[in-house]
């Protein structure tokens, strides 16, 4: 043992004691302790000065190590670094209980903390007091902070890792924890919030849009969600997220099996249900158009098809009837007996005799389908008459292309149900109808504008429920009077799309790196020396691109300008 001196103060005895004599504690939540620049600079500080302020150290009943760290951490393995063979410390008896105490604390009150050590240190505590109140109490920070920060280390590991080497945020990390156990739908957004850069704010409205409102369940939410994290009322509650005023499900899939089980077992006793007859019961979204057959008539459907659990009726997430082609009942997947059972329809038809006079009023159809058919060539034949007498100026054309929008184009049907607040999910004749019924100025011009952005809405795939390709949207450009060729400019995205390699490729072609704002902000603000954009990360290169102040309208590569048309 080396040499202790010794003195009694207010925070325990200080004492020189040998480094060899103190035992780390194991359970610091802190990761990098010995790491970075902050640290060599200490080391440098301690070889010449010492350390300054003493640690923390209390008492052990053993013969290997007298002493345990209780604060000082990186104060103690500056000194071993610098070579020190003691060091000042305060000798206290503490339990364990008591150390343990002290050192998150004292963590918690570093400025150096990162968020993810802050998160250790929170969960720490919890595990070992099991009290987040007793921990803001004596932090003076909020019990939702604590508890958010402790929640997304719940997250994934391979989210944890990013949040660590900053590809992500903590704010990322919020938005996150509206998906627990929805692992893939995680990995999904990961890669668009890298790829893309997505921030934490357009993850938040994407994840909005696509959340589910608990006012559309008919299972029993109270029993059902009331302790799921994926409950925006549930999120506010616990950490502030989310608004309780509109309380929505964060997990699609959940909420339609609940949905989806709460149908089947209660389908006969709903309104619908009773209307149509139908034993059974499946979400539109399930069935390809070629796995259902429907009879092309609004008669009396036979009894062995109303007892069939395969003649079902098509319904919308909200349990309500998908009525647009015949699908409120629908034979699915038994296409031979299908088929049988409408042939026997129609022979039994063929023997009937004629009603007094066929189609006259007051007389029952001799096919049911009759009307329908009928009526529909009616249309077929008046509306282009109609259409042929209108003048192009006239409100009403400009209604029905919107309409027809509406009606071919997902984007379109999607923009309208969101302007005219109408509930999701609902029938594209009820949107229509509605549509119809709003003064040209005051609503369909404004939304026509919303759907033409839809459609071009970059956040979904080109190409999905009918949106626009490549050659259209250019083809719409043109038409438009838009030069691609001297409006187009690289934005952050499109750099961070491009390696190393392709960015100085560009900034050497386009003329950039010659430009004298480029190479003032390379050597003034910089500090790199002349002309050495070969010798720059790509992080550099885009900053340098995009804050030098030159202007990059009309720096077009040629990827843009003669891009494969799709």
């Amino acid at each position: 043992m080396g040499k202790e001196s010794s003195v009694e103060v207010g925070a325990g005895i200080l004492s020189d004691i040998p480094l060899d004599q103190i035992a780390t504690n194991p359970l610091n939540p802190r990761l990098n302790i010995t790491g970075g620049e902050a640290f060599a600079d200490l080391v440098k500080s301690v070889k010449i000065k010492g350390v300054i302020v003493p640690i923390i150290v209390r008492l052990l009943k053993s013969v290997t190590y007298p002493y345990q760290l209780v604060v000082g951490e990186r104060r103690f393995h500056a000194a071993r670094a610098a070579g020190r063979a003691t060091v000042p410390a305060f000798i206290r008896e503490l339990t364990d209980g008591e150390a343990y105490e002290i050192m998150l604390i004292e963590n918690l009150q570093r400025q150096d903390l990162t968020e993810r050590e802050e998160a250790n240190t929170f969960k720490a505590f919890e595990g070992a007091h099991g009290s987040i109140q007793t921990l803001s109490e004596k932090t003076g920070v909020s019990p939702r902070y604590i508890r958010a920060r402790i929640a997304v280390l719940a997250l994934p590991d391979f989210l944890l890792v990013a949040w660590e080497k900053g590809v992500l945020k903590y704010d990322h990390l919020e938005q996150f924890l509206k998906l627990q156990g929805q692992t893939e739908r995680m990995k999904l957004l990961f890669r668009r919030v890298k790829d893309q850069s997505l921030s934490a704010v357009q993850m938040k409205k994407d994840i909005g849009e696509e959340r589910i409102p608990l006012s559309m369940a008919l299972f029993d939410v109270k029993k059902s969600c009331a302790e799921c994290r994926s409950n925006s009322a549930v999120q506010k509650d616990l950490f502030g997220l989310g608004d309780s005023k509109k309380i929505a499900c964060f997990d699609p899939k959940c909420f339609k099996a609940q949905q989806g089980r709460w149908l089947t077992a209660h389908w006969s006793e709903t309104a619908e249900g009773k209307k149509y007859g139908t034993k059974g019961v499946r979400f539109d979204d399930e069935i390809r158009w070629n796995e259902k057959e429907a009879f092309k008539s609004s008669g009396p459907v036979p009894k062995k098809c109303l007892e069939c659990m395969q003649f079902a009726s098509l319904v919308w997430l909200n349990g309500k009837i998908r009525h647009e082609y015949g699908d409120a009942r629908v034979c699915i997947g038994n296409k031979p007996c299908f088929k049988a059972v409408q042939k026997e329809m129609i022979a039994s038809t063929r023997g009937k005799k004629k009603g007094v006079i066929a189609g006259a009023i007051g007389s029952g159809p001799r096919v049911a389908w009759h009307g329908e058919y009928f009526r529909n060539a009616f249309y077929k034949k008046r509306v282009p008459e109609v259409l042929a007498g209108m003048k192009a100026e006239d409100p009403k054309l400009k209604t029905l292309l919107v309409a027809c929008l509406i009606h071919t184009n997902g984007y379109a049907l999607d923009a309208a149900a969101k302007a005219l607040q109408t509930k999701n999910y609902t029938s594209k004749a009820d949107l229509m109808k509605k549509l119809f019924a709003q003064p040209y100025e005051k609503a369909v011009a404004p939304l026509f504008a919303k759907i033409v952005e839809a459609m071009f809405d970059e956040g979904q795939n080109v190409g999905e429920r009918n949106g626009l390709g490549s050659s259209c949207r250019r083809e719409i450009g043109n038409f438009l009077g838009i030069n691609l060729a001297k409006e187009w400019a690289p934005t952050e995205e499109y750099f961070q799309k491009k390696t190393t390699k392709e960015i100085l490729a560009f900034g050497k072609k386009s003329g950039l790196f010659a430009e004298p704002k480029v190479k003032e902000y390379l050597a003034k603000t910089m500090k790199k020396k002349p002309d050495s954009f070969d010798r720059l990360k790509k992080s550099e290169l885009i900053t340098l691109l995009l804050k030098s102040g030159v202007t990059l309208v009309g720096r077009v590569p040629d990827e843009i300008i003669k891009a494969q048309e799709v």
